[in-house]
């Protein structure tokens, strides 16, 4: 069952900060397309976090992620979501915090980030 105004999956505008130079960053921004999970779930993946075992960025991206959009490769064309693409944005310091954040912005809300 879904509840009004519910999703199962949500749309999160989110900003990869690339390293520049002379200390400059140039905001890349895109949209991740996440999994919202239940509360139940969100409290399992939030105590595994925590835990000493952790979950690592990859695992979350692959229970998470859906796809996105608006993400554009050097050339200006847009980067279609495939696993060898994720590998790719993984392994960039800056992307994958950016999707981090994104994710993390739907497991505890954005609100609670921000007081952080």
């Amino acid at each position: 069952m879904i509840l009004k105004g519910m999703k199962s999956k949500i749309d999160v505008k989110v900003t990869a900060e690339v390293d520049s130079d002379l200390g400059r960053t140039i905001p890349v921004p895109f949209v991740a397309t996440f999994r919202k999970p239940p509360v139940s779930e969100t409290r399992e993946v939030l105590e595994q976090l925590q835990s000493d075992d952790g979950v690592d960025d990859e695992t979350l991206m692959d229970r998470f992620l859906m796809g996105w959009k608006e993400l554009r490769g050097e050339d200006g064309s847009e980067i279609p979501y495939t696993p060898e693409a994720l590998a790719a944005v993984m392994d960039s310091r800056e992307y994958r915090t950016a999707l981090v954040r994104g994710l993390m912005s739907v497991l505890v809300g954005k609100r609670a980030l921000e007081k952080n």
